[in-house]
């Protein structure tokens, strides 16, 4: 990340959700280990199979401002795109270092879809990948900000 962002955390996100019936059993399981645990064994755990991941969350600080960009692999049938805002957000076509982008300056008040954060999106389709950079309530970037992290994020992949 330019601009003296650094990493601080990421995460892989599965592809698909935990069924909630499996979490549910899985629960009542967790339950039943932990009553007849050990009075010294505080903790009940199982491993899960999961699906392997198709999106990574990751996390850059800046002082007081951060980050996050998700990257999700984007299905290669899929050629069209839904942005969505509410009516107190200000969204925006824009090209990004030649590639179509869209940018959404995040409104105020209690219907915000993404209460006081701006985003910015775009589709890698050679690689088949989408790009989410958003941040949060606390910052004070802006829109050229964004244009100007994105660029030198388009420009590297």
């Amino acid at each position: 990340m330019p601009d003296g962002y650094r990493f601080d955390s990421g995460y892989l996100l599965p592809s698909a959700p935990a069924d909630p019936a499996l979490l549910a059993s899985l629960g009542e399981e967790l339950a039943l280990q932990a009553e007849g645990a050990a009075a010294d064994d505080e903790i009940a755990v199982r491993k899960l199979d999961r699906p392997a991941p198709d999106s990574v969350l990751l996390r850059y600080t800046n002082g007081s401002d951060e980050l996050r960009l998700i990257v999700t692999k984007q299905d290669p049938a899929l050629t069209k795109t839904t942005v969505m805002q509410n009516e107190q957000d200000a969204a925006e076509k824009l090209t990004v270092g030649g590639t179509e982008a869209f940018y959404i300056r995040a409104g105020e008040g209690e219907r915000a879809l993404d209460a006081g954060r701006n985003r910015l999106g775009w589709i890698d389709a050679d690689k088949n990948l989408r790009f989410y950079l958003f941040d949060t309530n606390a910052n004070t970037l802006g829109k050229a900000d964004f244009e100007r992290l994105a660029q030198d994020l388009i420009a590297r992949n």
